[in-house]
């Protein structure tokens, strides 16, 4: 990761909404039930959770980190308000403590924006070599690459949104078309709300696309950012709830590196139906 610089007609404000609280992972264009993790598949991704479930916290998703394997990196948002443990599919009856967190020093989380929005809990212990770790994707060439999308949460299709709560850890892709200083300049902007689209060039982001060759769900083709209809209906998918903190993998030398951490989503006004979410046309932003 890095610091980075760079059809409905409707009228009515652009609705942006934490991850954490109403984006379902993943959100896929076709079938759920074919985008489950297999056996040793993104094991090091795991479920950040609350310490004490009655404090009312979501449960996040976050990224076991080499080479300390002691460390996961997670959304800011996800660490501020509550503690956390962390648990691993591999080791279902192993229960991993937050010792300490550390947000990113430019963190900050108000009302109009949720800017460097990651930090990393330092566990109580490392986690066992058979579970995978993953170091992080350090070059600055993100732009136009294809990521995989991994995390637990709600689930559904891009016809329906979120439609199903398992608990159940999903994989998909999707591709960087954008950084968030573009989709504040074309959509936050222009629909007349500020946003929790996060300090300009520090963000990166992806639109959910039909993938049915035509344009009429394609956000950032729509808005002026970028033309593209998608990586292909099999594949296709967006961040979801109890999302927040995911990993965006690139998959580069033999092996995954985290390229982003899951922050928000956005729902345009041309794209996205009035009171929907988590649907064909939908944007996702990632620090």
């Amino acid at each position: 990761m890095r610091k980075r610089k760079s059809h409905f007609c409707r009228s009515r404000p652009l609705w942006i909404q934490y991850l954490e609280s109403r984006m379902l992972l993943v959100v896929v264009a076709d079938n759920p039930a074919l985008h489950l993790t297999g056996v040793n598949e993104f094991e090091g991704v795991a479920e950040v959770i609350p310490t004490n479930p009655e404090d009312g916290a979501n449960t996040c998703t976050g990224t076991l980190l080499l080479p300390t394997r002691q460390h996961v990196l997670t959304a800011g948002h996800c660490v501020s308000t509550a503690g956390r443990d962390v648990k691993f599919d591999p080791l279902p009856t192993e229960v991993f403590h937050a010792v300490e967190v550390y947000n990113h020093p430019g963190y900050r989380n108000v009302s109009s924006d949720l800017g460097y929005d990651a930090a990393i809990i330092k566990l109580n212990v490392p986690v066992p070599n058979t579970v995978d770790a993953y170091n992080i994707y350090t070059t600055s060439n993100e732009l136009l690459k294809t990521v995989d999308v991994v995390g637990y949460g709600r689930t559904g299709t891009g016809y329906t949104g979120a439609t199903i709560t398992d608990g159940l850890k999903r994989k998909g892709k999707n591709r960087i078309d954008a950084f968030n200083t573009q989709v504040h300049d074309a959509i936050v902007a222009p629909e007349g709300l500020i946003g929790r689209n996060g300090v300009p060039g520090t963000k990166l982001a992806y639109d959910f696309d039909l993938n049915d060759g035509m344009s009429t769900e394609d956000a950032f083709g729509i808005y002026g950012i970028r033309a593209n209809l998608g990586t292909g209906t099999a594949n296709e998918s967006i961040a979801a709830s109890f999302d927040s903190g995911s990993p965006l993998f690139i998959f580069v030398n033999g092996e995954y590196r985290v390229a982003g951490v899951t922050s928000e989503l956005i729902s345009p006004a041309q794209t996205v139906p009035p009171g929907a979410s988590h649907t064909f046309g939908s944007v996702a932003t990632a620090t």
